[in-house]
This record gives structure tokens, C-alpha cells and sequence, in this order.
């Protein structure tokens, strides 16, 4: 996956940006953008009389995670300070990640940030991922963030095809189990 993912080119004018980490500098520039979504995404949250019930943390960041067993891993603490930042803004939303679901027992970074809600994405196996994401997080509701109905094509590369009888099927194991 890009490792900007949508995050602004500029932040890699500083030759040793390391984004998606601890790095200061950019939990700086994390800090000053997420201060400011937050100002305008806060009075609209649920608990507010607003129509945001959640708000997405970080996508697909499982991999970062070394050891998901270990609680200094730098990417749960990277986690950790999001969920941080989030609640210093007065932000009360459930707070959630997406990650592929297959994987999920394996990179899973909720394991020990229960404040995380889990969710999963993806676009095949879906009954086998949530399986996976309910073993993860066995008392809570299984969401789907993501259903994807093919997959992006690359520059000249073939056109992804998927049928429509296979994406029917996923979309009924998301809502029928």
C-alpha cells in the first residue's frame, strides 16, 4: 500500500519524515491537523445531537504492528497516542480501526487497546474474516468497513473482474452470517 495514504506529500521535504510513526515532527503536524477536524467534527458527534456515531483512527495499520502482544510496540503506542489526541479534543465517538479481516488474529493491533473498536475490510472471505474478527473481539458486533466490489486496475496492467454472483454472496455473509 502507498505509505502516505492520502497524507500530504509537503510532509516529505523533511528528508527523515517517518510517517505513520512516532516520529516528532510529524506527530506534530498530526497534532495540529487532527486538533483542527476535530473542532469542526466534535459538536457533530451522536452524543451531541450530531449524526457521527464513530470516528476512524487509522486504516489498515495491522501490519505495522510487530507484536501485538507486546504494549510498547511502537505502532500501538502510535495507536495509542491517536486515541489520546482524539479524547484530549473532547471527541467521545466510539473510536475504530479497519483492517483486512483475514488477517486479523494475526496483526490485529486491538488486542490490547480495548478502546479500539475493530473493524474489517476487504472483498473476499468474508464469513472466514469475520470469524476471525469475532474470535478477536468475542462481545462485540462484527462490522464491515470496507466491501469492495473489485479491486483498482493498475496502469497497463489487466482489468480486475469480479462477478457479480461473488460479490452477492460476500455482501450475505456480511449481513446474514
Amino acid at each position: 500500500t502507498n505509505p502516505l495514504s492520502g497524507l500530504p506529500s509537503w510532509l516529505l521535504r523533511d528528508p527523515a519524515m517517518a510517517v505513520r510513526t512516532n516520529y516528532r515532527p510529524y506527530l506534530d503536524r498530526v497534532t495540529a491537523y487532527w486538533n483542527k477536524v476535530m473542532s469542526i467534527l466534535t459538536p457533530l458527534q451522536f452524543t451531541s445531537g450530531g449524526p457521527i456515531l464513530m470516528v476512524q483512527l487509522e486504516n489498515e495499520y495491522g501490519p505495522w504492528v510487530a507484536d501485538p502482544n507486546d504494549p510498547n510496540d511502537p505502532a500501538l503506542v502510535h495507536l495509542r497516542f491517536l486515541l489520546n489526541l482524539t479524547r484530549s479534543t473532547g471527541n467521545s465517538s466510539q473510536l475504530f480501526t479497519s483492517d483486512n479481516l483475514v488477517t486479523y488474529e494475526k496483526q490485529n493491533p486491538i488486542k490490547l487497546i480495548p478502546e479500539l473498536f475493530g473493524s474489517g475490510n476487504g472483498n473476499q472471505e468474508v464469513l472466514e474474516g469475520m470469524k476471525n474478527l469475532s474470535r478477536v473481539q468475542p462481545y462485540r458486533p462484527l462490522y464491515e468497513s470496507e466491501y469492495w466490489n473489485g479491486w483498482p486496475d493498475s496502469w497497463r496492467g489487466s482489468h480486475n473482474r469480479r462477478s457479480l454472483h461473488d460479490f452477492l454472496a460476500g455482501s450475505e455473509d456480511i449481513l446474514f452470517g
